[in-house]
């Protein structure tokens, strides 16, 4: 049920951000993180890439427009952790809102999709070149992220 439990809450006015998402932590490292962020991770034979892309429908699109309604109502920015058999692990993030959280220069991105409104990095990339937030005043209104030193 992962993420079920704050979709639940949500249900009887309950609002558990912290248990948003596919990815939870303890640590206080995650805590950066997914403070800001709610993860969702999909792993299918086939995400319908070239569908979504060119007609907007298909696995992949449709779950990256659930994740970002269910992380709004979270004050979250949605980040979609998807694989693919035959094709890297991509990473989905909003358009220049989580960027700059996470330290990524733009030649991180291998493709923006604007209908969208998302980033699409390679996961290997992402690990390799993110950085855990460090700022403590984060904001995060309709998927824009906030930052102040």
């Amino acid at each position: 049920m992962s993420g079920g439990r704050a979709t639940i809450g949500l249900r009887s006015g309950k609002v558990r951000s912290a248990q948003a998402g596919d990815i939870t932590g303890i640590d206080p490292m995650a805590a950066r993180l997914l403070n800001h962020v709610s993860v969702e991770c999909k792993s299918y034979e086939d995400l319908h890439l070239f569908r979504g892309v060119t007609n907007d429908t298909g696995r992949l699109h449709d779950f990256w427009e659930e994740h970002r309604e269910k992380s709004s109502k979270f004050s979250k920015a949605p980040m979609l952790i998807a694989r693919q058999n035959g094709i890297p692990t991509v990473c989905l993030v909003p358009c220049a809102a989580l960027m700059p959280l996470f330290g990524l220069a733009d030649d991180c991105v291998s493709a923006t999709l604007p209908r969208w409104g998302c980033h699409v990095v390679l996961f290997e990339a992402f690990l390799r070149e993110a950085r855990v937030p460090e700022l403590e005043s984060v904001t995060i209104n309709r998927g824009r992220v906030y930052l102040s030193a």
